[in-house]
């Protein structure tokens, strides 16, 4: 599991996004449940310290999805170059999250748990400034990668 935070005062926009969008919604497919499953768990945590609920965004999840097709198909975790993707996006404050494990038994949980337990990822799932996450879920060979891409709206 690996942590990543930039930040960046403006954003131009291109046709990137558009693009990561529709590979997005053609990956998702039976993961997109346990995307969705990321993000219940993850507002739970922020409101158990009072922090506000995290939206999802069409953009950050076809970023996270894309990414998280990536690292499934090369079976390894790296970080993405945060920043690729969202310059349609108006973001102050980006982070990511990256886990990966096997899909044996409930491995949704077991990795946010993991996640949680983790200080750095955990900083990114309760940061005040984020508002806005998307969330991809890949698979390949018995493994599972998850990618958390957080960013901070305006």
């Amino acid at each position: 599991m690996t942590s990543n935070v930039r930040t960046l005062a403006t954003a131009r926009p291109t046709k990137a996004a558009l693009g990561l969008a529709l590979v997005a919604l053609l990956l998702t497919g039976c993961f997109g449940s346990n995307a969705q499953t990321f993000i219940m768990r993850t507002n739970q945590v922020r409101a158990s310290v009072g922090v506000p609920a995290l939206a999802s965004h069409p953009t950050l999840d076809s970023k996270a999805q894309s990414w998280a097709q990536h690292l499934a198909s090369r079976g390894t975790l790296v970080h993405s170059d945060l920043t690729s993707g969202l310059d349609s996006v108006n973001w102050t404050t980006i982070g990511e999250n990256l886990a990966s494990g096997s899909e044996s038994g409930d491995w949704s949980l077991r990795l946010h748990n993991a996640l949680v337990a983790s200080p750095t990822h955990y900083n990114n799932l309760v940061d005040r400034r984020f508002t806005h996450v998307g969330v991809g879920v890949a698979s390949a060979g018995g493994k599972v990668y998850v990618v958390e891409v957080f960013a901070e709206i305006r």
